[in-house]
């Protein structure tokens, strides 16, 4: 399980420090009209663009590090969790590793903007939750079916 958790955040870490720059990319040429890695209120913050660069970086590496990481809700098994429970964990976690980081690297800049981006990742989350549970029920399906084949 710790191997797991471990690939995972070595992974997510990878994917999200991407994403993040990404999202950057894309974002700044439909609002600024131009392309650049990373917010110029971040430069001002960081001090230089090198510095803005590697704080980007970092911060969306550890975002999709966490957010990696919180998929070990989905695989515990009990009868008291279940998969809203999974999933509302997982959100509580990207949601409070998110705000501090997006804040940071001046992706939102008004609590108008933390609302905002708090509802994106709750609907996000709810459509990943919705899918998740129409691929288990399908599972289910399936091997109800095979049990009955087995025992007729």
């Amino acid at each position: 399980m710790i191997k797991k958790i471990i690939r995972r955040i070595i992974s997510g870490f990878f994917i999200g420090a991407a994403a993040g720059n990404i999202i950057c990319i894309l974002t700044s040429s439909l609002s600024e009209g131009s392309t650049v890695l990373f917010s110029y209120d971040l430069v001002l913050k960081a001090g230089s663009e090198q510095k803005a660069f590697i704080l980007q970086f970092l911060l969306s590496g550890l975002f999709g590090a966490v957010a990696m990481a919180g998929t070990i809700f989905y695989e515990i098994d009990s009868k008291f969790w279940n998969l809203a429970a999974a999933s509302f964990a997982h959100y509580l976690i990207i949601t409070a590793a998110f705000i501090p980081i997006a804040y940071t690297l001046c992706w939102v800049t008004t609590l108008n903007d933390i609302l905002i981006m708090t509802g994106i990742l709750f609907v996000s989350q709810f459509i990943v939750c919705v899918i998740i549970n129409l691929i288990y029920k399908a599972q289910v399906k399936e091997l109800n079916k095979i049990f009955k084949e087995k025992h007729k």
